[in-house]
This record gives structure tokens, sequence and C-alpha cells, in this order.
């Protein structure tokens, strides 16, 4: 799963964050790029995060 992100350049680097929902709209962008998820997404993850909690399983 690791070699995909890399080989596909779904990935980006930042310095810092001013808080966690700018580091998961950050994390969106460059699959938002490539098409493969709206905007909307992102928000929806945030929304999601605030309801059920921090824990996320990225599969």
């Amino acid at each position: 799963m690791l070699r995909e992100f890399v080989e596909t350049g779904r990935y980006s680097f930042r310095e810092k964050f001013e808080s966690w929902e700018e580091a998961i709209a950050a994390s969106c962008e460059p699959i938002i790029k490539e098409g493969v998820i709206e905007p909307v997404y992102v928000e929806a993850v945030i929304n999601c995060v605030k309801k059920y909690g921090p824990y996320i399983i990225i599969a």
C-alpha cells in the first residue's frame, strides 16, 4: 500500500499545520487533484472525526 502512495505521488510534505483540520485537508490535496475524491470529501472526513473521534483506519 505504501508503495502505491509513493509511486502515484499521493503524498505531500509540510513543516507544520495550524490545526488537525488543516492537516486532513492537506493530506487530501493530491487525490483531489487526481480526481479520485471531490473537495466535499474533506469536510465529510473532518465532520466524522468531530462526531466519532480521531480513530481512523486507512485501507
